[in-house]
């Protein structure tokens, strides 16, 4: 029996995946810390997916810097959540520090999004916010940051190694 088994670190934001929306530009720190995001459109961001079942039904807490110049220009963290009947729920986590939610068991999709601009108007001209050590971790305690890592590999039984490898050698 061969299994894939996924291992990951305690950072469940992927900043490798993370795709640009409404007129958006990002920048990741070679040292992955800091991710910059420049956009004018309503509802601007930076998002990645996650798989939500290495989230559901757990407590998630997430935590993060954010440097945003301009007060008057919405912006936060969210977690958005969707159900199998299409709900969708957003979390929202709007300034630097940490925030714990609650995940339902029952999701079937959660996207990390990183918005420069929350508000449902286009701006006048492009915002720019640095989001840094952004860290989404399972439980209640922020953890300190450290880059995701995730790696796939296949692990097989016992019983099919000794298999594999005395048919190997016959």
């Amino acid at each position: 029996d061969v299994t894939a088994v996924t291992v990951r670190g305690a950072n469940l934001f992927d900043d490798t995946t993370l795709m640009a929306y409404g007129n958006t530009t990002f920048v990741l720190s070679a040292d992955r810390r800091q991710v910059t995001i420049t956009g004018d459109k309503n509802y601007a961001c930076a998002e990645s997916d996650t798989p939500a079942q290495l989230i559901a039904g757990k407590n998630v807490t997430v935590s993060c810097n954010i440097s945003n110049k301009n007060s008057e220009v919405p912006v936060e963290f969210q977690l958005y959540i969707e159900f199998p009947d299409g709900t969708k729920n957003y979390l929202h986590h709007k300034s630097s520090g940490s925030k714990t939610f609650s995940i339902p068991d029952n999701i079937t999709k959660a996207i990390f999004k990183l918005f420069v601009n929350l508000k449902n108007v286009n701006l006048d001209s492009k915002n720019t916010v640095v989001y840094s050590d952004v860290m989404v971790n399972i439980g209640t305690t922020p953890l300190p940051w450290e880059a995701r890592v995730g790696a796939s590999t296949l692990v097989v039984a016992a019983q099919d190694f000794r298999q594999l490898m005395s048919s190997r050698y016959q």
